[in-house]
This record gives C-alpha cells, structure tokens and sequence, in this order.
C-alpha cells in the first residue's frame, strides 16, 4: 500500500498534475512497508506468541512506569535538597548536576543507565579544601563578600558535598537498576507464561467456542446434557464447526 501511494504520487508529480513537493510525502508513505512484518508475525507462531507476549505486557508495564516515575521524582527533589549547591566538577557538570529539578532528574536517568554513576557519587562527597564555605573567611575580606554574593546573601552557604552522597546514590542505584529493572522482566515473563500455556494448549480458544455454539444446537433448553442418539450428530458438527 505504501509503495503504491508513493509510486501514484511519484507519477502524479512527473505527469504535471501535482506542482508540490512529493519526496517527503513519497518517503512517508514508503514508510508503511513495515507493515510487512506484521504479516511474518501472523504466520510464523514463535514471533505471534512474542508479539502476543508483548501486547498483553504493555498495562502492566505501564503500572509499573508510572511508579518508577514516581520514584524518580522523589529521588530527584531529595537531591536537589542534598545537592543542589555542590560545585562543578569533572562529572557533576553543566550537563550533569542538581541545581534544578530537571537537571537533577536528567542526571538521574544517566546514573540509571550505568553511566559514572559512582563517579558522581564520588564527587558529591567534595570536602574542603576541595570546596568553600562562606564560613571560612573573615568578614569584611574581599572574598567574604564576593563567596557572599555568589550565595545570594547566605553566610552559612557552601558548594561543599556530603557522606550522604555514599548512601543516597548507592539505594538509589540497587533500588532502580535491581528491583524495577526486574520488575518489568517478571511482567514479561508471566505473560509469555500464560501466553506459552495458551498457544500450545490441545484445547484452544477457537475449539471452545466452537463447542459452546455446537452444544447450543443440540441443548437449547439449557439442561447440560443431550440425548444418546444425539451424540453423533454433535460430534459431526462440532468437526465441522471447529474445522478439526
């Protein structure tokens, strides 16, 4: 259908008909070739109980998506508390920090992913004299007052880090990575279970339906049960409902 439209178009632009551009249009519409695999997926069953799996997955996943957001934005607005004024580094940068929340939530997802997470942990640990404390120097000093409007007015303000930095990131790294990471495998997992159980069950859904509407031939009263001499006759029809 794709290659179609695009190829109508094509010839649309060449014969003079249509004065706009089509090649964005043409390749959109080229797009739509990927719908070839699903037809590979209906016939091939392996790759049916796989997209099968993952259709099912996808509420559940979705549960648990919406908790692990939840989570980081606990995380987050804890370490802009924590961390907010701890002072650039080498890892904790302009592209990675917690002055703000979405910066904070951004270096989050990096830490996440593996990436220096312990690194950052490690910096945000700086100790004097590897950072500055308002607090160090005398007032009235040239450098009171510069460290002082650096702070905004705070004298008590330092762009040093914490110990907490240790066992803040370390919960948070084994709490994400270990347990939520896990948790959307065992939803996928207990779907491709029942998926698998279904798929290669003797009996499936299509037979079932078959017999119910078999037996509401020969049963119409709803007593649950039919005659001896009937029961040839259902057996024939339920071949040739059920096409067995």
């Amino acid at each position: 259908l794709g290659s179609g439209i695009g190829s109508l178009l094509q010839a649309l632009k060449d014969g003079g008909i249509l004065s706009i551009d089509v090649s964005l249009i043409v390749m959109f519409a080229r797009v739509f070739r990927i719908g070839r695999l699903f037809r590979i997926v209906r016939k091939v069953h392996t790759l049916r109980m796989l997209f099968n799996t993952l259709v099912m997955s996808l509420p559940a996943m979705a549960n648990v998506a919406a908790v692990l957001l939840l989570v980081y934005y606990v995380f987050s607005v804890v370490a802009v508390q924590l961390f907010g004024s701890v002072r650039y580094q080498v890892f904790i940068n302009d592209a990675a920090n917690f002055r703000t929340f979405a910066s904070a939530l951004r270096t989050l997802f990096q830490m996440a992913s593996g990436d220096e997470w312990h690194a950052i942990m490690r910096e945000g640990m700086v100790s004097s004299p590897y950072c500055t404390s308002v607090s160090e120097f005398q007032p009235g000093t040239i450098e009171y007052a510069w460290l002082l409007s650096r702070s905004g007015g705070d004298e008590y303000a330092e762009d040093c880090g914490s110990v907490i930095s240790a066992i803040f990131f370390t919960f948070f790294y084994i709490f994400i990575v270990f347990v939520f990471m896990n948790l959307f495998i065992a939803v996928i997992l207990e779907n491709f279970a029942s998926i698998y159980t279904t798929e290669s069950s003797v009996v499936g859904e299509k037979q079932i339906k078959a017999f119910i509407n078999t037996w509401m031939k020969f049963d119409k009263s709803g007593r649950g049960r039919i005659t001896a001499k009937d029961l040839p006759h259902f057996v024939a029809a339920l071949k040739a409902e059920a096409k067995v």
